[in-house]
């Protein structure tokens, strides 16, 4: 099979068909439709392991504005900031966990946002300086060869004062599967190209010193 992003795409869905299946999966469902527990202390685990009051302040900075998710799979994590305003959320895989959920549960987990299943790297008119809240992407960049446009796109939504939480796998050495991409073997490059599409960055983080990732926390000026 090519190496194209429309069968990166394939690959992805097939994942998340069976992620969907499994146990965690499970645990996510159950927790979106309580009192969300679960997705905070996921949330928390990502981005605030010694920043508990930061999570807080974000909570509130994020809870009556614009929100936005790209790249959430089947289990969008940006409500878990409990926003009262419904999210956007980019995912090209959508439309099928859309269709595969509803068909196996009777709901689906984008009926409290504003779902987009199109590609992260075409540009939406109507989210341009939008998105004053927070602009949530985990797990998400590595995924498509056209991850730089992404990117600028990021920066496009974003009004000025928007968060940016950001993590992302940087490099899987030289033979990435079908699924994944390289974006850098060097985070500096990567920081220096999200400070001049006009974010301050926080700060900056490492979840697993035996990765090359990146973790971003970042205010668009």
């Amino acid at each position: 099979m090519p190496k194209t992003w429309e069968n990166s795409q394939v690959y992805e869905f097939n994942f998340t068909r069976q992620w969907m299946e499994g146990e965690a999966f499970s645990d996510y469902l159950t927790s979106l439709k309580s009192d969300r527990s679960h997705i905070v202390a996921t949330l928390k685990s990502y981005f605030f392991q010694g920043h508990e009051a930061e999570f807080d302040a974000l909570c509130l900075h994020a809870r009556d504005r614009q929100n936005l998710e790209i790249g959430p799979s089947c289990g969008p994590m940006i409500y878990g900031f409990a926003p009262t305003i419904p999210p956007y959320i980019i995912e090209p895989t959508g439309a099928k966990i859309v269709e595969y959920q509803r068909r196996h549960f009777g709901f689906d987990v984008f009926e409290g946002g504003r779902l987009f299943s199109t590609d992260a790297a075409k540009p939406i008119a109507e989210m341009e300086r939008a998105i004053d809240g927070l602009i949530y992407v985990r797990n998400c960049i590595d995924h498509s060869p056209k991850w730089p446009f992404i990117v600028s796109n990021i920066a496009r939504y974003a009004a000025p004062g928007c968060r940016l939480l950001f993590w992302s796998e940087m490099n899987h050495g030289p033979t990435p599967d079908i699924g994944h991409y390289n974006i850098t073997d060097d985070v500096t490059d990567f920081l220096r190209m999200v400070e001049a599409l006009g974010f301050k960055i926080d700060r900056h983080f490492s979840n697993d010193p035996n990765l090359p990732d990146l973790g971003i926390v970042a205010t668009k000026l």
